[in-house]
């Protein structure tokens, strides 16, 4: 038992000195929690609960940030979605103005000049819209706002041919009815390639148009080419040239009656004005990419697969050819262009284009673009493409062509061009939803860039290119609308884990103020007593004194 007369050691008052300090620490610790708010203020406080808050702290961030990624996404899709809402009004008024143009009963020449005019300053306004409309700077619409055609005084139509002259020739009405309506198709087609491919020729480039006589009614419908800044298309009059709507002799190729020809005009002169543009770009190489990005600006594929479909298989099996000279191979080259697009997205193939003019042959220009995807190599690609076409005419020509009086149209719908965007919506790498945006510029409304209603046929064959131009925006507001919901639904799922994990994080680095009230008032109240016995401790010794007063008394 400890005694109560030593003076040198005093057990007491050390005691209460040690409690003392222990107080003082409680009190500083809930003092620094209160003021904080924050129950772990350093590692000592708890260093596992530290590091597990450290955890859901960059977790929260990213959930954050995510969440923000993903309304932005939002924004530009309804970015995206504004601009076809007003396409599909112009779209609409299109078709209103073509179903007016077939009303032969009433309408003079006089009236229909003016109802093309309204319907070409409608695809003009078209193409604005899909050339101005961005996010942040992005073009989302088109693949750029630079888009032009040449200027009108650098066009040159020429009459010429050697041999026998066609049937009608300048000056008569059948004639000249069919070269101003080439000429306004090869206009148009300028738009349909820069819309499809997202290329266009310098406005500085000269065209030139000749009504020739190529082979006569023979396989040789058209040509087109030239040279840089400087575009040529060979139109065959015999074969594009027909009087009485009937074929015949003449025009067993070209025209718009599908029990007779094979091709529209508009077909021929949109591959062969592919060409044209591709050359005025310096874009050439080996012949299987042009006729490849030809066939599908021109959509002819499908036309040629159909009733042929043996003959293209063995080509597809044969593997792309450098030089196609059959039908079958430029059914072939259409399918590349098909499978290139469905697997990667219509901007590879502008892309490839602007490689091969940057000096690389198609070949290398496809591996420059896609050859991550194929081990850089082309023979995969080839392979790649092989098994995509056998499918896609297994699966989407059966009974679906539909050889409408336009003649580039078929079943399904071509949806053309588009964006494939990632965008971040999770936390986490590789945590992406693609995101597509559509081209509305210039020819990416193919099935309006040849509207016309300047005769009753044609105006006829408009109204159904302009329904198929009202499925494909109504397709494009569709999508959009899906992924804006679908968007949505990843914030909420984001949100509801951002609640909880904070949540969690709360109790672990949050300070309980009421407990920490309760504990600051126990250390104060600890404070003050433990004082007072220090002072009591202290004040023991006394008891000494007393003593040796009593002693020596």
């Amino acid at each position: 038992m400890a005694s109560f007369g030593t003076i040198n050691t005093n057990i007491s008052a050390m005691t209460g000195l040690n409690n003392l300090r222990l107080n003082r620490l409680s009190t500083n610790q809930a003092m620094e929690r209160l003021s904080s708010g924050l129950r772990i203020n350093k590692g000592a406080d708890d260093p596992s609960g530290l590091a597990i808050s450290q955890g859901m702290r960059a977790r929260l961030g990213g959930l954050s940030v995510a969440i923000q990624n993903a309304q932005d996404t939002i924004n530009m899709i309804r970015t995206a979605g504004g601009a076809v809402e007003e396409v599909t009004q112009m779209v609409h008024r299109i078709r209103d103005l073509c179903v007016r143009g077939a009303n032969e009963a009433t309408l003079t020449a006089a009236d229909r000049t003016r109802l093309q005019s309204e319907i070409d300053s409608l695809k003009g306004a078209i193409n604005q819209v899909g050339t101005n409309t961005t996010f942040n700077s992005k073009h989302i619409t088109s693949s750029t706002s630079e888009f032009h055609l040449i200027n009108e005084n650098n066009v040159t139509v020429n009459h010429l041919w050697a041999g026998p002259a066609p049937p009608a020739v300048p000056g008569d009405a059948e004639y000249d009815e069919m070269t101003a309506h080439v000429v306004s198709v090869v206009e148009d087609s300028i738009y349909k390639v820069y819309g499809m491919l997202g290329l266009a020729p310098d406005p500085s480039a000269t065209l030139t148009i000749n009504f020739t006589n190529i082979d006569g009614a023979g396989t040789i419908l058209a040509t087109g080419g030239g040279g840089l800044n400087a575009m040529t298309i060979n139109i065959d009059v015999f074969d594009f040239l027909d009087p009485d709507g009937t074929g015949g002799p003449l025009n067993a190729n070209v025209g718009s009656n599908p029990s007779i020809h094979g091709f529209t005009r508009e077909m021929v002169i949109a591959h062969e004005m592919t060409h044209a543009v591709l050359v005025s770009n310096g874009i050439a190489g080996s012949a299987w990419g042009q006729e490849m990005m030809a066939s599908y600006v021109s959509q002819e594929g499908d036309l040629r697969i159909n009733g042929s479909e043996a003959a293209v298989t063995a080509a597809v099996g044969g593997g792309l050819t450098s030089a196609p000279g059959s039908s079958a191979e430029y059914a072939e080259c259409y399918l590349a262009a098909q499978a290139i697009t469905a697997l990667h997205g219509t901007r590879a193939l502008h892309d490839i284009a602007l490689q091969v003019q940057a000096g690389n042959d198609w070949d290398q220009a496809v591996l420059n673009v896609l050859g991550t995807s194929y081990n850089n190599n082309f023979a995969q690609f080839e392979t790649k493409t092989d098994a995509f076409s056998l499918a896609y005419m297994s699966q989407g020509l059966d009974n679906s062509v539909e050889k409408s009086g336009l003649g580039w149209t078929s079943n399904p719908v071509n949806y053309g061009p588009h964006y494939q965007w990632n965008s971040q919506v999770g936390p986490d790498s590789m945590q992406y939803m693609e995101v597509s945006t559509f081209w509305l510029a210039a020819g990416a409304q193919d099935y309006l860039c040849f509207a016309n209603v300047t005769s009753n046929q044609r105006a006829w064959d408009s109204i159904e290119s302009c329904d198929r131009a009202e499925e494909m925006v109504a397709h494009y507001g569709a999508v959009l609308g899906i992924q804006e919901l679908r968007i949505q639904h990843i914030i909420d799922d984001l949100q509801a884990e951002y609640i909880n994990l904070s949540a969690s994080r709360s109790r672990i680095n949050d300070a309980d103020m009421a407990v920490e009230t309760v504990n600051l008032t126990k250390s104060q109240i600890l404070n003050q007593s433990t004082q007072s016995m220090i002072a009591q401790a202290n004040s023991s010794a006394q008891v000494i004194n007393d003593l040796i007063d009593m002693s020596m008394g």
